[in-house]
């Protein structure tokens, strides 16, 4: 019978223009790469297909667990380039047995979507949900790039392999 092997990522800390965020937010939903797809039909082809002909925007969330100034003043100018880190703790697991932790590292940036509502309620700290618009994300373990994705660079790295380099030279960027 095959020995278990699975991966474990339970925390992680995140930076906001190299402000550490420890202890004060509760949850990163991290976005994920979605192509957008266009219908193609022609002569020739039994049905309609779709091809991709680009990205989904993408957006990245948090969740504070309080009122931060600090935080709060950053994403009220949604002027500015802001820099999202978050580092985690990757283990890894064989059985019972713990066999490895890797470094996750994920980075992004973008523009801010602006400051949340702030509900306040009798003896309850209020949570602040941030949003941020993001044109690069990369995603790394143990230094390892799995995806790096750079809308405004004409950046798109796959597993080390550089999907848009033909793209590039074609479009004579």
């Amino acid at each position: 019978m095959p020995e278990l092997k699975l991966n474990t990522l339970y925390e992680a800390n995140g930076y906001i223009n190299g402000r550490a965020l420890f202890g004060q937010s509760e949850e990163f939903t991290i976005p994920g790469i979605k192509p957008k797809m266009n219908d193609h039909k022609g002569m020739g082809i039994a049905g309609t297909i779709e091809t991709p002909s680009g990205f989904e925007k993408m957006e990245v969330k948090f969740k504070a667990n309080s009122l931060y100034p600090d935080v709060t003043t950053e994403f009220a100018n949604i002027y500015k380039e802001h820099q999202v880190l978050i580092f985690g703790n990757l283990q890894n697991w064989q059985g019972n047995n713990l066999t490895g932790e890797q470094a996750a590292k994920v980075t992004m940036k973008g523009k801010s979507k602006g400051t949340p509502d702030i509900t306040v309620k009798h003896q309850d700290n209020p949570e602040l949900e941030y949003a941020l618009t993001i044109t690069m994300v990369k995603v790394e373990v143990a230094g390892k790039v799995l995806y790096h994705l750079d809308l405004l660079a004409n950046i798109f790295i796959v597993d080390g392999v550089d999907m848009w380099a033909s793209r590039r030279q074609n479009l004579g960027l």
